[in-house]
């Protein structure tokens, strides 16, 4: 939300906002092929000396392969108190996405490579929960009726979270690989910085027809950054895990008083 709207004059001083969502995504086939090579490994197993799967240890494989194939969830919610110009907020986030890497190393593409599960392909878990604690306050320019400035001040607890899901190397333990993804996760404390900028036209200029509002906020400006999890860190992954900045603009009519 933009805190700029926080300063614009009405007539309920106090208000409560209980936001939440939740999303999920798969895409292309990479569950499919992941299911499919675990198969192939379970048939083969039972015969290795005269299973010949490579045809289908290759097709599994460019099933788990297909360009932008993987899964995203996410969730969130909160609870936001205004007084007047000022709001208080707990807000909470989760959101975590899985990139597959198929193994099609000459060596690893065999029936024994399969059975003797030295193929390394694997999804990849990563993502965070972050809670965010934070003020925010709005006010109308007293030179530029209809211009409103606003901030957000949070703080940011962040859980990270990294594991590699290698499919042909987990075992009963490994088998649910969003525990391993929680259990490993890392937990630091940065701060966040939004900004935002609304301009109701309307009140800058008599008279306007369908009432014309504009509004930009940034959220995030600063780029927090948060420890990464002895996981990554043992993959090789370098940096921080970053919440990137996030920018939008909109702008809005009011045709009716009862349609905006």
């Amino acid at each position: 939300w933009n805190p700029a709207a926080l300063g614009r004059p009405t007539s309920n001083a106090y208000g409560l906002q209980i936001p939440f969502g939740a999303h999920a995504a798969i895409t292309g086939s990479v569950i499919e092929g992941a299911n499919d090579l675990e198969d192939l490994k379970s048939a083969c197993s039972a015969a290795p000396l005269t299973c010949n799967a490579n045809n289908e240890i290759q097709s599994a494989l460019d099933k788990i392969n297909q360009p932008a194939n993987g899964l995203r969830v996410g969730a969130d919610g909160g609870a936001d108190f205004k007084v007047g110009g000022i709001a208080v907020f707990t807000n909470a986030f989760l959101d975590m996405g899985a990139v597959p890497f198929a193994d099609s190393t000459a060596l690893n593409i065999t029936t024994t490579a399969v059975v003797n599960a030295t193929n390394n392909s694997k999804l990849t878990l990563k993502g965070a929960q972050v809670l965010e604690f934070g003020a925010g306050y709005g006010r109308e320019l007293p030179f530029a009726p209809g211009v409103f400035l606003g901030g957000n001040l949070k703080l940011l607890n962040a859980t990270v979270g990294y594991y590699d899901y290698f499919v042909l190397q987990n075992n009963n333990e490994d088998s649910n690989m969003f525990s391993k993804f929680k259990n490993g996760a890392k937990k630091s404390v940065n701060f966040g910085v939004d900004l935002g900028a609304l301009w109701d036209v309307g009140r800058t200029f008599e008279n306007v027809p369908l009432h014309p509002r504009f509004g930009l906020v940034g959220r995030n400006l600063n780029n927090p950054k948060f420890n990464q999890p002895d996981a990554a860190v043992a993959a090789g992954v370098t940096g921080k895990f970053a919440v990137n900045p996030q920018v939008r603009m909109g702008a809005s009519l009011t045709p009716f008083n009862w349609w905006n």
